[in-house]
């Protein structure tokens, strides 16, 4: 059997993927965190939107209860606050979004559709989304341990303190 010759013809691409170049790792940091910033006005209104939309829901409860498709858009538009609190590094927002996904997990995997606790939820968001006027440390650590006490009452945890990965401290040791 005779040896097969392969030919790698020269196109334009192959010649541009062979050249050196490109941007430095702290240009592309800095224009990384340019465009960051400059969306965050965008990501500011989609925060406040779902915040409306979550008390909204909650407002709009048949005799104090919601009904799963109701659950599930809170559920979602709680993960999407969360998502951009993230990005924009908005801690106490980031946190008191975490709760109420938690809580809005745990009412729907209990069957339990209360909107009280969602409204509860809701009105915290409303006092550190983006546009507020800024709490004060002790105040935003009050309403944190307010609605902890929330998830105590409908025996409800975190699932960060399950072992979710975002939560290091909890994870086991290897």
């Amino acid at each position: 059997m005779s040896p097969v010759k392969t030919y790698f013809p020269k196109t334009r691409l192959n010649e541009m993927a062979l050249r050196k170049g490109g941007v430095e790792r702290e240009d592309a940091i800095e224009n990384a965190l340019k465009s960051i910033e400059d969306l965050k006005p965008e990501g500011d209104a989609a925060i406040v939107f779902a915040i409306a939309e979550i008390g909204k829901l909650a407002a709009g409860a048949s005799d104090g209860m919601l009904s799963d498709t109701h659950l599930h858009r809170v559920l979602c538009l709680g993960d999407s606050i969360v998502s951009l609190a993230g990005t924009f590094a908005y801690k106490a927002l980031d946190d008191m979004a975490r709760s109420l996904c938690d809580l809005t997990d745990g009412l729907l995997t209990s069957g339990n559709h209360a909107a009280a606790p969602i409204a509860i939820h809701a009105r915290s968001l409303q006092l550190v989304q983006p546009g507020a006027a800024q709490l004060p440390d002790q105040a935003i650590d009050h309403i944190r341990g307010e609605l902890a006490k929330l998830l105590a009452h409908y025996n409800f945890g975190s699932l960060a303190a399950h072992g979710a990965p975002e939560d290091s401290a909890v994870l086991p040791a290897a």
